[in-house]
């Protein structure tokens, strides 16, 4: 059971992010990193809580599957090896399944952070674009797909290439 609906707190961080992306772009000259990151920082924490929420559309097969699949042996249907066995060394950590979207979430901010410096692009943009179009709002159908990707950003923009 939720306390306050993810929704609500999303569709208020929607114009607060848009105001502050607007605002941002005339006066980022002007102001500090701390002052921006003290803007950015609601927004990222909207988002991280969205992924910890309690509910959503497909949000109950991945937690049935999270917790009833290591009595079994078996992620029903599910082939992505990556997912699978970090939903494994979470479980055997004794870490719920909320740590696992929020683990996603983090990773998926650090890919955007570092697309945003790689292109020499304002976050707080980027990220809002990522916000209304491609968050996973009421439906975790994408939760696995959005985490690979996140994860072939990172690699695809590293610059630390070992040879």
């Amino acid at each position: 059971m939720e306390f306050i609906p993810y929704k609500y707190l999303y569709y208020a961080i929607i114009p607060y992010a848009f105001f502050f992306v607007i605002f941002l772009e005339k006066y980022k000259n002007r102001l500090s990193k701390g002052l921006i990151a003290t803007i950015i920082f609601p927004v990222i924490i909207v988002y991280i809580l969205g992924m910890a929420r309690s509910r959503g559309t497909d949000l109950g097969v991945y937690i049935n599957n999270f917790y009833s699949a290591h009595h079994d042996g078996m992620l029903d249907g599910i082939q992505d090896l990556g997912y699978v066995m970090f939903s494994d060394i979470l479980y055997w950590l004794g870490m719920p399944f909320q740590s696992l979207t929020v683990i996603f979430g983090i990773v998926t901010i650090i890919s955007i952070f570092r697309m945003s410096k790689f292109y020499s692009i304002d976050f707080l943009p980027l990220f809002f674009i990522y916000l209304i179009h491609l968050i996973v709002v009421t439906d975790f159908a994408q939760l696995r797909i959005g985490m690979a990707m996140s994860l072939a950003i990172i690699a695809f923009i590293s610059t630390d290439r070992k040879s």
